[in-house]
């Protein structure tokens, strides 16, 4: 809700009161992670899916999926000091991240036959990845931010 707050350059009362009002008419959801109080599409309504993508407001897990994600490693995966070196992130906080996509079955680790340990995206989630990492940073903050915008109009 900050961010909206931000986006929309309005006071956190008010984006409370009318995301709440979102939630009422069916318009968004909620989940309370921690302290934060996470605003999601409706069509996300299962807590794996919740998790990942309260994991991709961060900007170092995207960096570390997109890494993942390409193709021109092949099936080799990447190593925690590769992964580091091409995203400029510490490699406590890449395992901290990957140790994460993990848990929630986004990756998996693997020994290489020359006996490196390498992450690489899990199985059949690399299309899905894909989309979701392509389409996240527009989609949910700006569908609502127009239907707060539409409110706000009345």
């Amino acid at each position: 809700m900050r961010l909206l707050s931000r986006l929309l350059g309005v006071s956190l009362s008010s984006t409370r009161y009318h995301v709440f009002n979102l939630e009422k008419d069916g318009e968004i959801v909620f989940w309370k992670e921690g302290e934060y109080l996470r605003v999601y599409p409706p069509s996300v309504d299962d807590e794996r899916s919740m998790r990942i993508y309260a994991l991709l407001q961060q900007k170092a897990a995207r960096k570390i999926l997109r890494v993942l994600l390409k193709a021109n490693r092949g099936n080799q995966g990447w190593t925690n000091n590769e992964i580091s070196r091409i995203t400029q992130l510490s490699q406590s906080t890449v395992s901290e991240y990957l140790s994460e996509f993990r848990e929630l079955s986004l990756a998996r680790k693997n020994i290489t036959k020359e006996g490196r340990t390498v992450s690489e995206i899990a199985g059949v989630d690399k299309v899905r990845i894909s989309s979701i990492l392509s389409t996240f940073e527009s989609n949910l903050v700006s569908g609502i931010t127009d239907n707060y915008i539409a409110l706000w109009d009345f």
